[in-house]
């Protein structure tokens, strides 16, 4: 989405990427506090999100960090360490990494970036009441051009399907009462002709730039990086 420009410029990003509290305690067995105390989120979950951050946005290189850690739980190892990473590009990137959550998994990872012209959310390894999957909403782009990019995510193992969304202007809806009816049933015979777009009244039909579009992986498998 970012090498095809689909979202525009990359602007800010958020990225959490978390352990349970067992992983310091107890994942290297009696050894778990004497390996961790040497170790912290930022040498063991940092550096591979700022890895992965590097391969999505290059050639773009991070040029500034601020970062700030909090030591309250363990008293062994940092408990957490958040981050704020600036590329040379413009995007901002917060960065948050912690190993002291009572978490059923073992770890959570989730990404989000704003664009331009649309963002991304993906939920690599999902939170509670959450499912594992990938986002991506655009503005303006054409079905043609997102069920373009679905076949090459595709390639790579990716698989979804694509969701065109038409809004309506409220500056220019004035009232919907008399067109309830018509709207429906007009609604209905554009699904049932699978159109991409509803039949809209005519006092309610948008240029086409105002027309909000994205398309939604809904489940997938991928290779791992």
């Amino acid at each position: 989405a970012v090498a095809h420009d689909l979202i525009g410029a990359p602007v800010h990003g958020d990225v959490r990427l978390d352990d349970s509290i067992t992983v310091p305690k107890q994942l290297w067995g009696r050894r778990s506090r004497k390996w961790s105390a040497g170790s912290s989120t930022a040498h063991f979950l940092l550096s591979h999100v700022v890895d992965l951050l590097r391969w999505y946005f290059q050639p773009a290189e991070i040029v500034e960090v601020f970062a700030v850690s909090q030591n309250a739980v363990l008293g062994f190892t940092p408990d957490l360490y958040d981050a704020f990473l600036a590329f040379d590009s413009g995007l901002t990137v917060r960065v948050k990494a912690e190993w002291i959550r009572h978490i059923e998994a073992l770890v959570e990872f989730e990404l989000t970036f704003s664009g331009e012209r649309g963002g991304i959310v993906y939920r690599k390894h999902p939170a509670f009441a959450s499912r594992r999957g990938l986002r991506l909403d655009v503005d303006g782009a054409s079905q043609t051009a997102l069920t373009r990019h679905l076949k090459r995510l595709g390639g790579q193992g990716i698989h979804g399907r694509v969701v065109v969304e038409a809004s309506l202007n409220l500056d220019r809806h004035q009232s919907t009462q008399g067109h309830d009816s018509e709207e429906t049933g007009e609604n209905r015979e554009a699904t049932e002709h699978g159109s991409p777009f509803p039949k809209l009244p005519g006092t309610h039909r948008l240029p086409r730039r105002c027309v909000a579009s994205c398309y939604s992986i809904e489940s997938f498998t991928t290779r791992e990086r």
